[in-house]
């Protein structure tokens, strides 16, 4: 089997930059880009090298392990020993799902390769396919960003939501709205998203008074104000509303907005440990 040189050098540089570049973005390294190239180029020259060695292979092993600290090294300002192994624990995930998504893809378009006890892929296809295998890759690092930002993002501001009403107990999502600070004749008023629990309990609501029980507590509307203007929406008084199991006295409305990842967007007020 003929092997160019040139060409596994170029791919090897392509996908390293790529793997790297992912990295940076997923853990939010401020890396230059002249840095994530001098990464590529180590790791395409050390890949090629070791390739062209025949060693045992505990050797290639460690050669291996060698090459990914200088090359993580060169590619990112990591002070923090737990950052850095974070980066190259990535670094390796990402490596093997993208190596995962072109191998997939052979298979798939039935298209002949070989894999050498590098793990490299030696074959004449157009460089086409391998970018269609890198589109997948990237679209694989934009949803765990997705994931990792969410994430974040329910650790800092959600919590966990107990809310008894017409009956029934709902165990919700809550996000702590700073933008938030409705009140309904001074008690806080939180507003419940367009989602299966604000849906089930205004069934439940509507069964009840058909059939003449008491349904939503003290049911009226009430009146806000948004960017769009003036606007009023349906509330009622919860029988129980909790916050991380903490009882709280509150107000719930009912809002039009959809929420991917809450049901309830909890006034900031209360947080406050006299509410």
């Amino acid at each position: 089997m003929r092997v160019y040189i040139e060409y596994a050098l170029l791919d090897n540089l392509f996908f390293d930059w790529l793997l790297l570049f992912a990295v940076a973005k997923t853990m939010r390294i401020n890396a230059p880009w002249w840095r994530l190239v001098l990464g590529a180029v180590l790791g395409a020259a050390g890949a090629i090298i070791i390739s062209l060695i025949s060693a045992h292979w505990l050797w290639l092993c460690l050669l291996k392990t060698a090459l990914l600290i200088f090359l993580m090294l060169a590619s990112y300002p990591l002070k923090k020993p737990k950052k850095f192994f974070a980066a190259s624990g990535l670094f390796l995930a990402y490596t093997f799902a993208l190596g995962g998504s072109i191998i997939g893809l052979f298979y798939l378009l039935k298209i002949d390769f070989a894999l050498s006890d590098t793990l490299n892929y030696v074959l004449k296809i157009p460089i086409g396919l391998i970018g269609l295998g890198a589109i997948f890759f990237c679209i694989l690092v934009g949803q765990t960003v997705k994931i990792i930002k969410n994430t974040v993002k329910m650790k800092k501001y959600g919590c966990k939501i107990r809310l008894k009403a017409c009956g029934q107990t709902f165990e919700l999502m809550g996000f702590l709205d700073s933008g938030n600070g409705l009140t309904d004749n001074g008690t806080p008023v939180c507003f419940f998203s367009d989602c299966i629990a604000a849906r089930q309990l205004k069934k439940c609501a509507a069964e009840k008074l058909l059939s003449g029980e008491a349904a939503l507590k003290n049911l009226r509307y009430i009146n806000y104000v948004t960017v769009d203007g003036r606007a009023k929406t349906l509330a009622f008084d919860a029988d129980e509303f909790t916050i991380d199991g903490v009882k709280k006295k509150c107000v719930i409305a009912f809002g039009n907005n959809s929420c991917l990842n809450f049901d309830v967007l909890v006034n900031m007020a209360l947080t406050e440990e006299s509410v």
